[in-house]
């Protein structure tokens, strides 16, 4: 069995070594806990990575993981609720913007919720998902979020597709084609509405997205045990087409790369942290085991941007 496992890392070392060399292990996941992690958010505000995802015949959870005065992980579970009931929904995508969390659930769409846990409950009230204004219909399979340059407050949700996981988009430009949107959302807080201001078309298979302040797009692809990539779109490479939806969005066209980093299998949502990139992976999760015997158990962090 040692020498087994001995040859399992040889192989996983060589295949990604570049990548490894360039990532750095922020924290290690509680990968034994039942919970197949899906989404990852930064909150700046008190230094804490929040984790999302599902369970076997159980409530959804996340999962808090902040290092205390003594840099001791200390790692909190809560399950969610939706109107009072438990909640079972995939959890894709996760992200912390201004004191709130918005939880991305591919069809059932976006939860908005105070990012304040009572700590002494264990469980977490999601409510209902907020009204997305927009032409183009998609699944909100991933999240990310930020203010920007005006202060608004921008969410940006995109949706997976493969021969499994059919979307009802398609997108056809000089000669290519997409089946999968990225729609960026302003949000009316009064309202607590979504509308939509431009659309992505984007490859199949992404799990995740990232924008960074120097305009770079970093797309994370995975799927089951195949290397993951993430695709760097730096400005250059963000083509504007002559399309718009029919309430008026831009529609960009993701399909030619800055760079393509190959990555172990089953990276999912992305963040940014002090310009870097974060991610997680579900490898080493008790429902695929294999990033137990590699070590691939933590969020990691790695640069993208131009600025790097």
């Amino acid at each position: 069995m040692t020498t087994i496992l001995i040859i399992i890392n040889f192989i996983f070392s060589l295949n990604f070594r570049t990548f490894l060399g360039e990532r750095t292990k922020l924290c290690t996941l509680p990968v034994n806990s039942g919970l197949v992690f899906q989404g990852l958010t930064w909150n700046e505000d008190n230094y804490t990575y929040v984790t999302v995802g599902y369970r076997k015949n159980k409530p959804s959870q996340i999962c808090t993981l902040k290092f205390d005065e003594r840099k001791k992980l200390v790692t909190k579970f809560y399950n969610l609720k939706s109107q009072g009931k438990d909640f079972f929904g995939h959890s894709g995508g996760i992200e912390y913007l201004d004191g709130m969390l918005y939880l991305a659930n591919e069809s059932t769409g976006i939860f908005a919720f105070s990012a304040d846990f009572d700590p002494n409950s264990s469980e977490i009230e999601i409510g209902t998902p907020l009204k997305c204004n927009s032409d183009i219909k998609t699944k909100s399979s991933f999240i990310y979020g930020k203010k920007d340059n005006d202060g608004r407050k921008v969410l940006y949700a995109g949706e997976f597709s493969n021969s499994h996981y059919k979307t009802s988009n398609f997108f056809y430009w000089k000669g290519k084609s997409h089946k999968a949107a990225l729609v960026k959302y302003v949000l009316q807080e009064e309202s607590k509405e979504l509308f939509a201001e431009e659309v992505y078309s984007i490859p199949d298979q992404i799990q995740g997205c990232a924008f960074l302040d120097d305009g770079t797009i970093v797309l994370s692809e995975s799927w089951s045990l195949s290397p993951s990539k993430f695709h760097i779109y730096r400005n250059e490479k963000i083509e504007l087409t002559d399309m718009t939806t029919k309430d008026g969005c831009k529609i960009y066209f993701l399909d030619e790369e800055s760079e393509i980093k190959s990555a172990p299998p089953m990276s999912e949502d992305l963040d940014v942290k002090n310009g870097k990139i974060i991610y997680l992976s579900e490898l080493a999760t008790n429902k695929y085991i294999l990033g137990k015997f590699v070590g691939e158990n933590g969020v990691y962090s790695f640069s993208a941007g131009e600025s790097f």
